[in-house]
């Protein structure tokens, strides 16, 4: 027995053009996230900047990320809160700031009480206040 409607399942091809169109629907939903993310990111680091408290962490893993053409050098770390709550962040660093440290040694950062998991380099922090025309920590 023949099918009738065979030709409903079967897909048809996309007319010239189509594919480039969900390409660019692709490429503006990274574009949006990565927005996303900065805002994101500048709105701790005016918290941090404005509302951050000094804390010491330890790092516990330096690593090289590829990006652009190079390796951006990473530190991986971890504080703990004066309520004995642990978070671990990653963070972009200059490479005089990677070089400068090892892992187990312990780096000075910035952290929001309100959102203890949002933290920074001290020096970081202190670039931000710059901006905001705050003195640094």
């Amino acid at each position: 027995m023949r099918c009738q409607n065979a030709k409903l399942f079967l897909r048809k091809p996309l007319a010239e053009g189509q594919h480039g169109l969900a390409k660019h629907n692709h490429s503006i939903v990274i574009i949006g996230l990565i927005v996303v993310f900065i805002v994101r990111r500048g709105f701790q680091m005016k918290a941090l900047a404005q509302e951050g408290v000094a804390i010491e962490g330890t790092i516990i893993k330096k690593f090289r990320q590829p990006g652009s053409g190079t390796t951006a050098p990473y530190l991986r770390y971890e504080h703990t809160t004066p309520m004995g709550e642990r978070y671990e962040n990653k963070i972009a660093v200059d490479e005089d700031v990677w070089q400068g440290h090892e892992v187990g040694d312990a780096i000075e950062l910035i952290y929001t009480p309100k959102q203890p998991s949002v933290s920074a380099t001290k020096y970081m922090v202190n670039l931000s206040r710059q901006a905001l025309k705050l003195p640094p920590l």
